[in-house]
């Protein structure tokens, strides 16, 4: 196995810059279309009224700000 020549890497630099693009490019729609989404007052089920008073429930949470998702359980008031 021999080492690359310079142009071999130039060629490979290159195409890892385009997908690096095109990565980032696809980045920016997914954020658009998720800021599309948040800022639509989309009406949601209501399943609280299906909920009795001292139910548990657990709902997934997400941190925004970090990414990070856990569990979370509530009783019902």
């Amino acid at each position: 196995m021999g080492c690359a020549t310079t142009s071999q890497i130039q060629a490979l630099e290159e195409k890892t810059q385009q997908a690096l693009k095109k990565a980032e490019e696809a980045l920016k729609e997914c954020q658009s279309a998720i800021a599309r989404v948040a800022k639509q007052n989309i009406p949601a089920v209501d399943l609280v009224s299906a909920l009795r008073p001292g139910q548990r429930i657990t709902l997934l949470a997400l941190d925004h700000r970090s990414g990070r998702t856990g569990y979370v359980q509530v009783v019902v008031p």
